[in-house]
């Protein structure tokens, strides 16, 4: 969309791709006149507290009840900086709330990849594998962007699985009148 017109930005797109069973893909399309530092933020529910990096790049979410799932995150692009965020109000930052209902709020945790890019087109991918309870492995695998035109070519490669995906970006302003 291109609701942030007024801080330069053209144009944000989020695209969710479902990898049947476990595994997603999101990719964020950005478009700007000048180079911008962007945070990428993915917001949790509150019953996963358990976040550990593991490298630059890489994350596994965790919730330290019983038979829960994890999360696999790794950042095709190399951050700046991974965060995490429970919880937090201040006067220039809101984050890491959950709303279950209408004026009730609980901490939850949201991880925000920082980055700094000049390019006035920037495509961030992150892929997502859900891990059973009883597996803590995760793919690794590894991910290639290509942008071509109005397309994004996304290959992944992993010691089970290789696929490749051409995912549309989305037209400039089309949502303006």
């Amino acid at each position: 969309h291109n609701f942030y017109d007024y801080i330069g930005i053209d144009n944000l797109t989020r695209t969710i791709v479902h990898l049947k069973p476990n595994r997603f893909i999101i990719l964020d399309f950005i478009e700007t006149q000048e180079g911008h530092t962007f945070k990428q933020q993915f917001n949790f529910h509150p019953i996963f507290d358990i976040f550990q990096q593991i490298d630059e790049q890489s994350m596994v979410v965790k919730s330290s009840h019983e038979n829960m799932p994890s999360l696999y995150m790794t950042f095709h692009e190399k951050p700046l900086k991974i965060s995490t965020l429970r919880g937090v109000h201040t006067a220039s930052e809101v984050q890491g709330w959950y709303f279950k209902k209408f004026n009730t709020k609980q901490a939850a945790t949201t991880v925000q990849a920082q980055y700094k890019e000049k390019n006035g087109k920037v495509s961030l991918p992150v892929y997502i594998e859900l891990l059973p309870p009883s597996s803590m492995t995760p793919l690794k695998p590894k991910l290639s962007i290509t942008a071509q035109h109005h397309q994004v070519k996304l290959e992944i490669e992993s010691p089970l699985f290789h696929k490749e995906l051409m995912l549309p970006r989305t037209p400039r302003n089309r949502h303006a009148n």
